[in-house]
């Protein structure tokens, strides 16, 4: 592995001042009043005596302060991988940055932790450390590169595929008139399949709060493919049949507004499962097109049967079966998971 330097701290910081210019009156402690003379003298911040003494005596040991001095060296070089990481992981998601930033903290740290309780030289640890951050921030950076969002879609769609793929060769079921001489799927069913998935992939990302998306992810996505529109909004439609039920017994004008509120968590509910609802004359692709497209109806008959014709209108066929017959009927398009893993061979070099 080639050598990697992280340059010299150039910045003039209290912790680059000797134990012994601090003891201005050499009795071998560095008390606040000496602390604080010599950074003045300095011209650098006042530094509280708390942060270097340990065990809160008012009194600053040899030993006390080079602990901190190693540790405040440590943190620099930490914080100056990290200026380069920003620059390194541009184009990455603020939640993967974030990741990333967090695991070198957490390794910082770890490092300082198991160095002091190696009863190892102390007055060594920040050399230590800049020799072996370099291999930990390749590892670091590689493991975020491959669980970034995108490389979890990516990976998920193609296990979710696979998966599908292998239960049909068992089953004798949808795909198999579609596997090419090698035993794969064709390229056309592939992409339509990849397409799909990823659309609803990123929908799903971009609402996820959780902390296993590989896990999460990869269930949606088979539940996705696994039912149909109409077995998707099942319960939504049982709800929108019982209102119905009650519009009957209302004024008419009050009969509107509730029918318009049911209408919107209904095509809420449509949305929020990747299906596009057409209400009347407006195709509705997004949450600001509910009202307009409800601003049509000015009575409660007219609004129920066109929801009515959505419901009826919903797809039977799971996405599966969907995307096969689109297949065999030879429609073409482009996959929009295109991810490609940025190349990480020159890890080593970007600190010289």
């Amino acid at each position: 592995m080639q050598n990697v330097t992280f340059g010299s701290l150039t910045a003039r910081s209290a912790h680059q001042i000797n134990f012994e210019v601090f003891d201005v009156d050499k009795d071998g402690i560095i008390t606040q009043e000496e602390l604080t003379s010599v950074l003045e003298k300095n011209e650098l911040d006042v530094l509280d005596l708390s942060v270097i003494d340990k065990d809160a005596d008012q009194k600053v040991t040899e030993e006390e302060y080079i602990l901190w001095q190693q540790e405040s060296e440590i943190h620099e070089i930490t914080e100056k991988i990290k200026e380069q990481a920003s620059k390194d992981l541009v184009g990455k998601s603020p939640a993967d940055i974030k990741k990333f930033m967090d695991k070198l903290s957490d390794y910082e740290k770890a490092f300082e932790e198991e160095y002091k309780k190696s009863n190892k030289d102390i007055s060594q640890m920040s050399k230590v450390y800049k020799k072996q951050i370099p291999t930990k921030y390749s590892e670091l950076r590689r493991d975020v590169l491959m669980n970034t969002q995108d490389a979890i879609k990516e990976r998920v769609i193609e296990n979710v595929i696979s998966q599908f793929l292998e239960n049909d060769k068992q089953t004798g079921g949808l795909f198999m008139s579609y596997l090419g001489d090698n035993n794969t799927l064709s390229d056309n069913a592939k992409r339509l399949l990849s397409k799909e998935l990823g659309k609803e992939a990123d929908k799903f990302i971009k609402k996820y709060d959780g902390d296993n998306l590989e896990e999460d992810l990869t269930a949606y996505l088979i539940k996705y493919l696994s039912f149909s529109d109409k077995e998707k909004l099942a319960g939504t439609i049982s709800v929108w049949e019982k209102g119905k039920e009650e519009l009957a017994k209302l004024p008419a004008e009050v009969a509107l507004m509730q029918a318009k509120d049911m209408a919107k968590n209904f095509i809420l509910q449509a949305l929020e499962q990747g299906i596009t609802p057409t209400l009347g004359n407006v195709t509705i692709r997004t949450e600001v097109a509910i009202l307009p497209a409800l601003a049509q109806f000015n009575y409660k008959h007219t609004l129920v049967e066109a929801v009515d014709k959505i419901i009826n209108e919903l797809s039977e066929k799971n996405k599966i079966e969907e995307l096969n017959q689109k297949s065999s009927e030879g429609q073409e398009t482009t996959s929009s998971v295109n991810f490609d893993l940025e190349d990480i061979q020159n890890d080593n070099n970007i600190f010289q």
